[in-house]
């Protein structure tokens, strides 16, 4: 069973490696947009958007959203708990060498943040209705898509510590979604 169970991680970071390689070496026409996206990601402009939002929503007496966007940008101390715990060391990059704060790889907390964030501006899109309701849908998740694919161009993660932001990210939203009686 121990057996199997190494050859299965062994396995999957071959694959892991592999992917992110081919998604490093895109065309370098990509990386001012690229750069664009993990600044629009980065976790302090995700908990500025989030908090603001929360402040918004709050004057505006709408309570319950209010308290969603204060829980979304709360939301990333989980991230770092979890990276903490996991302590995945980073890819070996020009870009994580450079990097002012070295934090451990998984999750990416550029996606996870996006993902909660970003996510929660999606869903009140679609909850509200209206002709440009999927319109903003769809741009959010574009955005938390363009996020998690320029962690990786950059050099910052591996393809699974994006895919670990967006799957925990979109549990984490979906835990506020149901804790708001949003998702039914």
């Amino acid at each position: 069973m121990v057996r199997r169970y190494n050859r299965a991680v062994h396995v999957l970071k071959i694959v892991d490696r592999s992917l992110t390689a081919r998604l490093q070496h895109q065309p370098v026409r990509l990386k001012p947009l690229m750069a664009a996206m993990a600044r629009v990601g980065s976790p302090s402009v995700v908990v500025c958007v989030g908090a603001l939002a929360a402040c918004l929503f709050l004057v505006d007496a709408q309570l319950s959203l209010a308290l969603g966007y204060g829980l979304a940008s709360m939301a990333l101390l989980l991230n770092t708990a979890i990276k903490f715990s996991v302590r995945r060391e980073r890819p070996v990059t020009v870009y994580s060498r450079s990097m002012k704060y070295r934090t451990y790889s998984f999750p990416s907390g550029h996606t996870f943040g996006s993902t909660v964030v970003f996510g929660m501006f999606a869903v009140a899109a679609l909850s509200a209705g209206g002709m440009n309701s999927y319109f903003i849908a769809g741009f959010m998740v574009a955005l938390i898509g363009l996020i998690g694919y320029s962690r990786v161009y950059v050099g910052a993660h591996y393809v699974s510590d994006v895919v670990g932001g967006w799957v925990i990210g979109a549990f984490v939203l979906l835990l506020i979604q149901l804790l708001l009686g949003v998702v039914s």
